[in-house]
């Protein structure tokens, strides 16, 4: 059972309890519904996933509703931390399952779930603080030669790299940007106008003169295949006649890496490093950057 939503898709068949896989999916539909995203409820579904292993692997697949008392969710709270998980992935594994079962007593989802199954405030891990993860002038000098970004696979691909690296947009708000993107503010400079998905709200970012030239060359190099300009201002290269497809944020990722492989990215001191979109982040002050 597959809910999908192109290029993505949220599987439930994982959840081997027929009541839990019930229950899942109505939650699944109730976040969506009340406006979150869909890579957050993906990522419920998958704390779900892992939630119902345990319970399988404690109590076997008969299990009922019942079974989920307050000693089995100490004991899973046990299992999720010293897992192989990131810290913050148990955290928010934990911090879904604890929604999910707020959510299943306030509409009585679950007969028969234990009036203590709760997880409370206190039981949620400490999330992790890590510094940001800068990159190096060496390294940024690399990403943004104009020799090395030709080495990127097409033109689409190298636009969406500059856009991202000029502007420290989220690799999916980027795939996102619609066909004119680009606005001018009070004294004529280009702004460059998106929806922040993590904030559910419209932004304003001021363009440099790279990204805002990045942004027109891919407005003309569209407009030889679709006069009018189609609904994306990155559209996705394949299965997309109307040009109506965002770019896949997985594609990115893959060319990405594999590109900055092909340029021998590397350290001062000669060493191959890799950086990843969500780096360039730490280049964008705006009002959204205490989100993260």
């Amino acid at each position: 059972i597959v809910m999908t939503r192109s290029p993505h898709q949220i599987r439930f068949d994982e959840i081997v309890q027929p009541w839990l896989r019930a229950a899942v999916k109505r939650w699944a539909r109730l976040r969506l519904g009340s406006g979150k995203t869909f890579g957050t409820v993906s990522v419920d579904t998958r704390a779900m996933v892992w939630f119902s292993r345990y319970l399988t692997n404690i109590a076997g697949d008969a299990a009922t509703p019942a079974a989920v008392t307050r000693q089995l969710l100490e004991g899973y709270l046990v299992a999720i931390t010293g897992s192989h998980l990131q810290s913050h992935t148990s955290s928010t594994y934990i911090t879904c399952l604890r929604g999910f079962l707020d959510t299943c007593r306030r509409h009585d989802w679950l007969p028969g779930l234990a009036p203590t199954a709760v997880l409370y405030n206190d039981d949620l891990p400490p999330r992790p603080r890590p510094l940001p993860r800068f990159i190096p002038e060496f390294v940024m000098a690399q990403l943004e030669n104009p020799t090395n970004l030709d080495r990127l696979p097409d033109h689409t691909t190298r636009a969406l790299v500059i856009v991202i690296i000029e502007t420290g947009l989220r690799a999916n708000d980027a795939c996102a940007l619609g066909f004119n993107p680009i606005i001018n503010d009070s004294s004529g400079w280009p702004c460059l106008r998106y929806y922040n998905t993590k904030m559910a709200t419209e932004c304003l970012i001021p363009l440099s003169v790279v990204g805002a030239e990045a942004i027109r060359g891919q407005q003309q190099h569209l407009q030889q295949r679709w006069p009018d300009g189609p609904a994306m201002l990155f559209p996705a290269a394949h299965s997309n006649p109307d040009g109506d497809r965002a770019f896949s944020y997985a594609t990115l990722r893959q060319r990405f890496v594999r590109w900055q492989q092909t340029i021998g990215l590397h350290d001062e001191t000669g060493r191959l490093v890799t950086v990843t979109a969500h780096q360039f982040r730490c280049l964008l002050y705006t009002s959204d950057a205490a989100d993260e």
